[in-house]
C-alpha cells in the first residue's frame, strides 16, 4: 500500500527475571566452568521491584545435564538447589543455559564455557624450527620464533588457563624466551 507504515506491537514487562548464578571471575569476559564440577545455577525473579514467591522455573542446558529443575521460588524471588554439570566425556565448550517461568514466561539465557583445566598431554611446535644467529643487523627477521604448546586433558578436551612454564636452560649466551611462561586460551594454546 501506498503511504502505509510498517507497525510492531511492543509488550512491555515489569518482570525481572536474571541469572544471578555462575557469574564471571574477576576481569574475565566469560563465565568458565570447569569440567567435572557441579555449578550453582540461580535465577532471581521479580515484578515491580517485589521478589516473586513460590512459582516453579524451570532450567535447561545446551551441554552437560541440569540437576534440580524445576526449582520453586522462594521469598526472595530467588531458585536455589539447581547445579549444571558438564563431564570431560560429555566434552569442553561453550552452552547456552535457559531458565523460564511456567508456560515460557519469563524466560533468560545465560552463555557459559564448560572448560577443562587439567593438561594431561601437551604438544610444542617452534615455528619457525630453526632460528639463526643474531648477527647485530636491525633489519634481521630469522633470529626468532614461537613457541607453541597446546594442551589436551585425558578426554582429549583443550585446556583453558592453564599455566605453562619454558624454562631455558641457564646458558642465555645461546638464546632467550620471553616471556617464559604464558597461559592457555579457550583453543588450548599458549605461546611464547
Amino acid at each position: 500500500m501506498v503511504g502505509a507504515s510498517p507497525t510492531q506491537a511492543i509488550a512491555r514487562s515489569s518482570a525481572r527475571f536474571v541469572f544471578t548464578a555462575p557469574t564471571p571471575a574477576a576481569g574475565a569476559t566469560t563465565i568458565d566452568i570447569p569440567l567435572n564440577t557441579a555449578t550453582a545455577v540461580t535465577i532471581n525473579w521479580t515484578n515491580n521491584g517485589v521478589p516473586v514467591a513460590g512459582l516453579p522455573v524451570s532450567f535447561s542446558t545446551s551441554r552437560g545435564t541440569i540437576s534440580g529443575s524445576p526449582a520453586t521460588t522462594n521469598a526472595l524471588g530467588s531458585t536455589t538447589g539447581v547445579t549444571v554439570l558438564s563431564t570431560s566425556a560429555t566434552g569442553a565448550g561453550p552452552a547456552i543455559i535457559s531458565a523460564s517461568g511456567p508456560g515460557g514466561v519469563p524466560a533468560a539465557t545465560l552463555d557459559v564455557v564448560f572448560v577443562a583445566t587439567t593438561a594431561t598431554n601437551v604438544t610444542v611446535q617452534a615455528v619457525p624450527g630453526t632460528v639463526g644467529f643474531t648477527t647485530g643487523s636491525g633489519s634481521q627477521t630469522n633470529n626468532s620464533s614461537t613457541i607453541s604448546v597446546l594442551g589436551r586433558d585425558s578426554s582429549n578436551n583443550l585446556v583453558k588457563n592453564a599455566i605453562v612454564n619454558l624454562p631455558l636452560t641457564p646458558d642465555t649466551t645461546v638464546g632467550r624466551l620471553t616471556p617464559m611462561t604464558a597461559t592457555n586460551d579457550v583453543t588450548g594454546r599458549a605461546a611464547v
